[in-house]
């Protein structure tokens, strides 16, 4: 749950942590339908004090993280970003040229962050925002992930809401980042992949399962 705080002059975000069985139930099924489970991945809530020292540990290693103005007890405060849009709202109106740049920015990251230690769990289309002034800024840390195929199911669940929100505009690029990818298992990301497109298809993020396909065979060409 989030609510605004501020003085007047400064706007912040306070997100504050409350337990929902229903939420970590659906995903425990979500990520045991993924094979996420099966082969050595665990997940679990991380505490508000988790989240605020990763997140300002990865903004202080240079990643694209929003860093966190304080923490008080079941609280992490954030500046608040009026101007940034999801991930979902920003690639479908974007440009090739946008898109392209924005997947770059997602895969870069991704990739300085799993060298330095970090993964960040749970990247869905509402966790990575773009801000017209600085590009792509991830949020909201609150499910951990760890465990063998951590790292790839993190490369997957970004891919797929990439694909997701600019479809073939993006495949090309996707494509040539999975293909030169040397950090991540490709085959272990495939498998994700197409879990994902089975498990999302009758949702508003469905409906891409031969986009998912030609990626797949794009990225072993």
């Amino acid at each position: 749950m989030s609510r605004f705080i501020g003085d007047g002059s400064v706007t912040a975000l306070q997100r504050i942590r409350k337990e929902n069985r229903r939420i970590l139930t659906s995903i425990y099924h979500e990520y045991g339908y993924m094979g996420f489970n099966d082969l050595g991945g665990r997940f679990r809530r991380r505490t508000p004090s988790e989240q605020f020292q990763l997140s300002r540990g990865a903004a202080q290693a240079g990643l694209r993280v929003l860093p966190p103005i304080d923490q008080e007890r079941r609280t992490v405060i954030y500046p608040f970003l009026d101007d940034a849009s999801t991930l979902d709202e920003y690639l479908p109106r974007a440009s090739n040229e946008e898109a392209n740049l924005l997947v770059y920015q997602i895969f870069g990251d991704l990739r300085n962050a799993h060298k330095q230690g970090f993964v960040y769990g749970d990247r869905w289309s509402r966790n990575m925002l773009i801000s017209p002034r600085w590009g792509l800024i991830n949020i909201d840390f609150d499910i951990e992930i760890s465990g063998n195929p951590a790292i790839e199911f993190e490369i997957a669940q970004a891919t797929y809401y990439a694909l997701s929100g600019g479809k073939e505009k993006v495949i090309p690029i996707l494509a040539r980042i999975l293909a030169t990818g040397n950090w991540f298992n490709l085959p272990m990301v495939e498998g994700f992949l197409r879990k994902h497109s089975i498990w999302f298809n009758e949702t508003r993020f469905g409906g891409i399962q031969e986009e998912t396909q030609a990626l797949i065979e794009l990225a072993r060409e």
